[in-house]
């Protein structure tokens, strides 16, 4: 697994991967706000509990995939040290998410030779508090956990974004947390510029300036 996880990290290999979109990106219209944890926590619980099982990562390695993409939001860290917005807003989601990623990159990924990629799919349109999220997941899955290939550090991005504090988000993204991690990073373009021939984001963040970046096209 150490060999295949170093491969897709230096371009050797490419990621085959199947993607956990509804275990733990939670859309808008499933915020339970108006409802309450005491409601919903039993609920969500639940859902991640039978949603996803051991059985689905056999499976999906019995499908000659290497990889499981698992989407991850900005409460994940149960935290928000940034001014500005709502600094509270992250209590809203259910808790306990963390747990649940533990479990699929340490048990089951690693029982069945799968690498996981978490992606950070749910921003809070502030790059600072997106910066510590990313930080905080680089900083938690060390190398000794084989089976943790690295973080996609923004997934979908609208083309309302700014492309300048976008493209300056990934290069403060990749300047902490390569100060204690060699993880794979994978950056995307705004939404309109997916494709490797609709922009020139093929060549950014190239090496060998920087290393163990992979750019994430949704075409």
């Amino acid at each position: 697994m150490e060999e295949l996880r170093n491969d897709i990290k230096e371009g050797r290999a490419s990621m085959h991967e199947a993607e956990l979109v509804s275990l733990f990106s939670v859309l808008p219209f499933i915020v339970y706000k108006c409802v309450g944890h005491d409601k919903c926590d039993i609920q969500f619980e639940q859902h991640r509990d039978t949603c996803i099982t051991e059985e689905d990562f056999r499976d999906i390695a019995a499908a000659n995939m290497n990889t499981v993409r698992i989407p991850v939001g900005y409460w994940i860290i149960n935290f928000d040290n940034q001014s500005g917005g709502d600094p509270e807003g992250w209590k809203v989601y259910a808790p306990g998410t963390i747990n649940y990623i533990d479990r699929a990159i340490r048990e089951w990924a690693h029982k069945y030779n799968l690498l996981v990629l978490a992606s950070f799919h749910a921003a809070k349109e502030n790059a600072e508090n997106a910066l510590d999220a990313v930080e905080w997941l680089a900083q938690r899955y060390s190398a000794d956990d084989v089976a943790f290939v690295g973080i996609g550090l923004l997934d979908e991005t609208e083309g309302t974004t700014n492309e300048g504090v976008l493209k300056q988000y990934y290069y403060d993204a990749y300047g902490r947390i390569r100060l204690f991690s060699d993880c794979l990073l994978t950056v995307a373009p705004l939404l309109y510029q997916q494709g490797p021939y609709a922009s020139d984001w093929t060549n950014f963040m190239p090496p060998p300036q920087f290393h163990g970046i992979c750019h994430g096209w949704h075409h």
